[in-house]
């Protein structure tokens, strides 16, 4: 508490107040946004639509029409691709995949290992807040697209 208000104080002192500060650190490494969510599939025939998720999307790389992909890890596999090069991820195995884009903007497809969930995470980094959730927005629509259009096909 008191180091905090030590801070407070600091840049009242400058004219200054915290919001300030937070809005020049936003403006020299941009707005950062994350988004998670969970999509619950019960059952046998769940667990055989989680499955057919990750096949799809490890076989398919998802399209966002404006932003580039630069690469993506399969964890299950286990390796890296980022353009033409293929390397080695010394990691865990694990049902995970992660598509990279460009200027930090990510996607995380994981089942849970518990529940019958699968999570999917958005991240981004852009120069306003705006920006950040029109980009998290775009990709969740794209995903939910693909996924929906998987519907309740036999595996």
């Amino acid at each position: 508490v008191y180091l905090l208000s030590e801070i407070v104080n600091y840049y009242k002192a400058s004219g200054k107040t915290l919001v300030d500060r937070l809005e020049e650190i936003h403006e020299r490494f941009g707005h950062y946004l994350e988004e998670t969510i969970s999509l619950t599939y019960q059952g046998i025939a769940g667990s055989k639509r989680i499955d057919r998720i990750m096949r799809y999307f490890r076989n398919n790389l998802p399209d966002i029409q404006g932003i580039d992909l630069v690469g993506y890890d399969d964890y299950q596999n286990g390796f890296r691709h980022i353009k033409d090069h293929k390397e080695t991820i010394d990691l865990p195995s694990s049902n995970v995949l992660k598509y990279y884009y460009k200027e930090g903007t990510w996607i995380v497809l994981r089942p849970s290992g518990t529940e019958p969930k699968l999570k999917v995470y958005f991240a981004t980094r852009k120069k306003t807040k705006e920006d950040a959730r029109m980009t998290i927005e775009r990709l969740k629509q794209v995903v939910i697209k693909i996924i929906e259009s998987l519907g309740d096909q036999q595996s």
